[in-house]
């Protein structure tokens, strides 16, 4: 078991050292940090992975400058109230992904008002308890990928900051778009929902959404979506991707798509069940530049297919169909 401190050259002379431990025990990393943190030694990134601390205890960090800090691969299933004590100033992102946490460990992040960037991917979490992120005000990404997310309260985002600008809920096991808990994130502007159990989009889904005109990036591929119905986008005002693909699409209503025919782009409906280009429901789309429709079940392409939404598309993908 080692744990070292490597010198990096050639970067801010201010913060030029980098704390990595592999493969280490808890009483050694304890000696570690308190020798770095007396020596006045400035950490921009440290990295712990490949160990095994089901716990971070209180203060494990203290006197140490840390801005970056990645805790991955180390079995931690809980962390003390105060594991973070004397980061709450200094830590702008936070890895604790490839971890065996089962819920979002809300007191130990809550003072960690400096925090941009939290990724908590491949964990166990099964659930997002209400307030899960209170404090963190400065957070712009949020990544909870690959865990076993089933539900979401529709507290779980409130106190978060008005900064936060994306999500990553991708990899989970939500039944439906979690609208309700997103309605008060003003900044978000992409929103990733792949590889969910996802069944059905219902009309006016996003409806309340205060981010309805700042979302520009949405992912809804790799769930088991069947049909879009009537105005399901309408309220994302700033839609600009669309992500479809890997569902089991085969019914599109021809004004599935009302509300962002000004804004959308770029649309994704490949690997699903559509048996011809959905052209009356693109038909408004004006500045749609690319459509990916490949790997569908489509048999004829009519003349005037392209003829009301094609004038700027740039990209048309029909391949294995």
């Amino acid at each position: 078991m080692t744990c070292y401190i490597c010198r990096v050259e050639n970067v801010n002379p201010e913060n030029y050292h980098i704390g990595e431990a592999n493969s280490a025990a808890l009483s050694q990393l304890k000696s570690s940090f308190s020798s770095v943190g007396q020596s006045g030694q400035t950490l921009s990134y440290m990295r712990l992975r490949f160990n095994d601390i089901p716990k971070l205890e209180d203060y494990l960090f203290e006197g140490l400058d840390i801005k970056h800090l990645t805790a991955q691969r180390s079995n931690i299933s809980d962390l003390e109230d105060n594991a973070f004590g004397g980061l709450g100033e200094h830590l702008e992102s936070l890895d604790l992904s490839q971890n065996a946490l089962e819920k979002v460990p809300s007191k130990a992040l809550e003072k960690l008002t400096s925090l941009v960037s939290l990724n908590l991917n491949f964990n166990n979490i099964e659930s997002i308890h209400a307030e899960a992120f209170k404090g963190l005000i400065s957070l712009l990404r949020l990544s909870i990928y690959g865990n076993k997310i089933k539900t979401i309260d529709v507290n779980a985002f409130l106190g978060i900051g008005g900064n936060i600008t994306r999500i990553n809920l991708g990899g989970n096991l939500l039944l439906s778009v979690p609208s309700p808990s997103l309605v008060n994130l003003t900044t978000l502007k992409r929103l990733q929902l792949h590889e969910n159990k996802i069944k059905a989009i219902q009309k006016h889904e996003f409806k309340g959404m205060v981010a309805a005109d700042s979302l520009d990036m949405l992912n809804l591929a790799t769930n088991l979506l069947q049909e879009l119905p009537e105005r399901a986008f309408q309220n994302l005002g700033a839609l600009n991707s669309l992500d479809l693909e890997q569902n089991s699409i085969s019914y599109i209503h021809q004004n599935a798509f009302e509300g962002i025919e000004d804004t959308l782009e770029w649309l994704t409906l490949g690997s699903n069940r559509l048996l011809s280009i959905p052209s009356y429901a693109l038909r408004n789309l004006t500045k749609l530049r690319q459509l990916d429709i490949r790997r569908n079940n489509l048999t004829v392409i009519t003349e005037n297919c392209l003829k009301h939404f094609g004038r700027n598309l740039k990209f048309l993908y029909l391949q294995e169909n």
